[in-house]
C-alpha cells in the first residue's frame, strides 16, 4: 500500500508507448486494491489496455504471475512488484533488443536496491557473476527460479514463449 502509487507513476512514466496495464492484487488485506483501482481509472487513457483486479484467495507468487501472463495480450511481458519502479526506459530498451534479435526469449536488466527513501542501496543486485549465468540457457531457469537472482522488473520475456508449447513453458503450478 505504502509503495503502490509510485510503482504505477513509473510504469505510466515509461517512454515507452503501447502499454497493457494488468494489476493482480493477490487479495491484500490492505488499502492496496481501492489506491489501484482509483490510479488506473484516473490514468486509463495512458494505457491501450487496463485491467485490475482483485484475487478471491490469495494465489501467491507463481499463481498471481500465471494469472497475470495468461492474462496479457501484447507480445511482451514485464512485471513488476508493488514495492518496485521502472527506470524510463525499462521497457523501450528491452523492447528494442527483442525486436533486433528475433530468437530470444528473455532480456534481462539489473536493478539498484533502494531505501525506503529512495537512497541507493546497492547499485548492482545481480553480481556479474549471476549475470554471466542468465546468458546460458542451462543455467538460465536454475538462477531463475532457484536464486531468484533476476528480480522482475529487470526481466521482460517473449509472451509466446511462456506458453503452453513456447520455448520456457508456464511458470510450473507447483514451484515454490
Amino acid at each position: 500500500e505504502r509503495f503502490v502509487v509510485e510503482c504505477l507513476n513509473s510504469i505510466k512514466d515509461l517512454e515507452y508507448d503501447r502499454l497493457e496495464l494488468i494489476v493482480s492484487d493477490d487479495s491484500s488485506k490492505d488499502g492496496t486494491f481501492a489506491l489501484v483501482a482509483q490510479w488506473a481509472q484516473t490514468n486509463a487513457q495512458r494505457f491501450e489496455r487496463t485491467v485490475v483486479v482483485r484475487q478471491e484467495i490469495n494465489l501467491g507468487m507463481v499463481g498471481n504471475l500465471r494469472f497475470l501472463f495468461n492474462s496479457a495480450q501484447g507480445d511482451y511481458l514485464a512485471y513488476i512488484a508493488s514495492d518496485d519502479v521502472f527506470v524510463k526506459s525499462a521497457i523501450s530498451c528491452r523492447v528494442e533488443i527483442f525486436q533486433k534479435n528475433r530468437n530470444i526469449d528473455a532480456v534481462f536488466g539489473n536493478a539498484q536496491d533502494i531505501s525506503v527513501d529512495g537512497a541507493v542501496i546497492n547499485k548492482e543486485h545481480i553480481p556479474k557473476r549471476i549475470a554471466r549465468e542468465l546468458l546460458s540457457s542451462k543455467l538460465l531457469l536454475a538462477s531463475l527460479l532457484l536464486k531468484f537472482s533476476a528480480p522482475g522488473p529487470a526481466m521482460m520475456l517473449r509472451r509466446e514463449a511462456v506458453l503452453e508449447k513456447g520455448s520456457l513453458g508456464p511458470l510450473p503450478i507447483d514451484l515454490k
